[in-house]
């Protein structure tokens, strides 16, 4: 007989017949081997061919390389002027109000400008989101003046840059509820109109791919249509800055214009009356 105890009932070969634990041992043992056996196989065959090393290491390197790429950066039909991250303080009163995005200038190639003049918008890191205590939502656009997208390495000051000469005039947006969107607004966000004044923008170069807090802060401004009071109203209102690709099929809320012009912004009638010619359309 073979190991008959009270305790233990062995096999002539060792196994406990309880349990079977020496065979499953043994079973996980040659499925590691034929594991190990494998890998071991597929280094041999690398070191036997360096071309076939060297050829996989490249495919993953670029890989790798164009996953970190900056958006259009191969994109036959856009390209980009700029990358850069965007830290900004706005105060409200007594709050001191920070936003951040990411934001790429994108536009389209010059062979096919003609076709494609629209078609490389972004859909992330187009607006500054500010959410106050009271509820409201402060939008600021992400875009910089070109002499301070030149800057290939420092943060820059965006306000001492582009102050001046700022894209689209330095006109934010004020809803009047991040909970319930009901209404909107311009404001100059360079004077403090509506108590409200950008005191610090910086923007610093980076490869990260474009972003915004939008969602987090105020989600349901991207649930949101908002009018305006004419045909060409849009290019003054939120609806530029914010992605409707991101909105599109998912409104909740029509916002409705309060102000149409904020402090500190000439209109083509004042400017007329100033130098005696007739009103002139401003543009961005």
């Amino acid at each position: 007989m073979c190991g008959q105890t009270a305790s233990s009932i062995n096999d002539c070969h060792g196994v406990n017949l309880y349990t079977g634990s020496t065979r499953t041992n043994a079973v996980t043992g040659v499925n590691n081997g034929r594991v190990g056996s494998s890998i071991e196989t597929f280094i041999a065959r690398i070191r036997a061919k360096p071309r076939t090393a060297l050829a996989l290491v490249a495919v993953i390197g670029a890989g790798l390389t164009f996953w970190h790429l900056p958006p259009n950066t191969l994109n036959p039909f856009c390209t980009y002027r700029a990358q850069y991250r965007l830290d900004a303080t706005l105060q409200v009163g007594g709050e001191l109000l920070t936003s951040s995005v990411v934001r790429q200038s994108s536009q389209s190639r010059q062979w096919i400008y003609v076709m494609n003049s629209g078609g490389c918008r972004q859909r992330y890191g187009t607006a500054l989101t500010f959410r106050a205590k009271d509820d409201r939502v402060f939008l600021i656009h992400a875009d910089i003046c070109q002499s301070a997208e030149k800057f290939p390495e420092n943060p820059v000051d965006v306000i001492e840059h582009c102050s001046q000469n700022w894209p689209y005039r330095p006109i934010g947006f004020i809803v009047d509820s991040a909970s319930k969107p009901t209404t909107w607004k311009p404001f100059n966000f360079l004077v403090g109109d509506q108590d409200a004044k950008l005191i610090s923008m910086k923007a610093t170069p980076t490869w990260h791919h474009p972003s915004d807090d939008l969602e987090k802060s105020a989600p349901n401004i991207l649930k949101s249509v908002f009018e305006t009071d004419n045909v060409n109203g849009w290019s003054n209102s939120p609806e530029r800055i914010i992605s409707f690709e991101r909105r599109h099929g998912n409104t909740e809320f029509n916002v409705r214009i309060l102000q149409t012009r904020p402090s500190g912004i000439d209109d083509g009638g004042e400017r007329a009356r100033r130098v005696g010619h007739r009103a002139i359309v401003p543009q961005p």
